[in-house]
């Protein structure tokens, strides 16, 4: 599998954008009326908030290009379970798995492609209810309503981002210990040859 340099600039600030989100969001505090934050917690607010807009942008990006890329499937390869044929790869895939796990793990081509495709999804969900709450947060008003719950929705979101961001590493372990280091690795290559498509 070769990546398209695109890809792989894409991706890199991907992974940039996405430690950025979930270390700041480990120290921040939003702004709210009565709220007394430090300087601490108000940078990393400002860095979550600014960083999550570049982030969404990068986010279209990644999709503008997958959708670009129709000889390939587009976005549509993101969501293998969405056809019959796709569903039932993913199901041979879970079998082989049970069956064997230490061959079948270096051929998780759906479940893997399912596995970015949420990824993706959860991506594009942060950046839209972190843009739609942008405004008001940034002014200090306390959310409520249909924002609080955007808010807690947010939120969650962000901790399901860390189980993604570990399932998304255990689909990529077993290769790299079973020595197909050029499979996994290839996304983050950039020498000779790496612009091909």
């Amino acid at each position: 599998m070769r990546h398209p340099l695109i890809v792989r600039i894409l991706h890199l600030a991907l992974i940039a954008g996405i430690a950025v989100q979930l270390f700041t969001s480990e120290f921040m505090k939003t702004p709210r009326p009565g709220r007394v934050l430090t300087d601490w917690q108000l940078g990393n607010f400002v860095v979550h908030d600014r960083a999550g807009l570049i982030l969404l942008g990068v986010v279209a990006a990644f999709a503008l290009r997958c959708v670009a890329m129709r000889r390939r499937g587009g976005l549509s390869v993101f969501v293998p379970w969405a056809r019959a044929q796709g569903r039932a790869a993913l199901a041979q895939e879970g079998a082989a798995l049970l069956r064997s796990p230490r061959e079948a793990s270096q051929r998780l081509f759906q479940t893997a492609r399912t596995v970015q495709g949420l990824g993706l999804a959860l991506l594009v969900f942060l950046g839209a209810s972190g843009w739609t709450m942008h405004g008001p947060l940034g002014r200090g008003e306390r959310l409520v309503g249909a924002m609080h719950l955007l808010k807690e929705a947010h939120e969650f979101a962000g901790d399901l981002l860390w189980f993604w961001l570990a399932l998304h590493l255990a689909l990529a372990l077993p290769p790299l210990l079973l020595g197909r280091r050029h499979a996994v690795l290839d996304i983050f290559r950039f020498g000779s040859g790496a612009c091909g498509d």
